[in-house]
């Protein structure tokens, strides 16, 4: 596999003009994600994505989560998506997903906008656990996880649900302690 020069990004919450881009991203990529989320399909549309943005703006503003846009800086294309949802404030817990587009996997861009976010969710979120509940097979999400120093913990039977079929999943978790990414 070869390596294409690193990419420049920002990580921010996405907006309502996004959806048109975000749409044609998730389709654009729709065979290789569909095969470890359960959303993504072919005929994914702006509509969809402004769903999508509603509930992240509702749960965000609940607290319960905070989903981000990943864009080139310049171009402002979008790559894909990374968040932190699932928040547990009495436990001071979360989970930590990314997704990226097809055309820019591989370029160390889901392990460097992981790493922003566990940043953010440890110091802004005064989170203290991240877990990141990863497809026993998806051998790129669990090379994201190991890169960031998450402590694998075990294969979970039937943790994921992906096109309505059951599928192990590799646990990780990630603590400020053990936190020790750098690019």
């Amino acid at each position: 596999m070869t390596h294409s020069p690193a990419i420049t990004f920002r990580i921010r919450p996405f907006q309502a003009d996004d959806a048109e881009a975000f749409a044609e991203a998730v389709r654009d990529s729709v065979h290789s994600l569909s095969e470890w989320l359960h959303w993504p399909h072919a005929h994914y549309a702006a509509d969809d994505a402004r769903a999508w943005f509603a509930a992240c703006d509702q749960a965000r503003q609940a607290g319960t989560a905070d989903e981000y846009g990943i864009f080139e800086q310049g171009s402002g294309r979008l790559l894909g998506g990374a968040g932190i949802h699932a928040i547990d404030r009495q436990h001071r817990c979360a989970a930590l997903a990314f997704w990226i587009r097809r055309t820019h996997q591989w370029r160390g861009i889901a392990t460097q906008a992981a790493f922003q976010l566990s940043r953010e969710a440890f110091s802004t979120h005064a989170l203290r656990r991240l877990e990141l509940v990863v497809g026993e097979h998806n051998i790129a999400s669990r090379r994201v996880a190991e890169k960031l120093a998450a402590r694998f913990e075990g294969m979970a039977a039937n943790r994921l649900c992906i096109q309505g079929r059951q599928q192990a999943a590799a646990i990780y978790s990630l603590t400020p302690q053990e936190s020790s990414f750098s690019p």
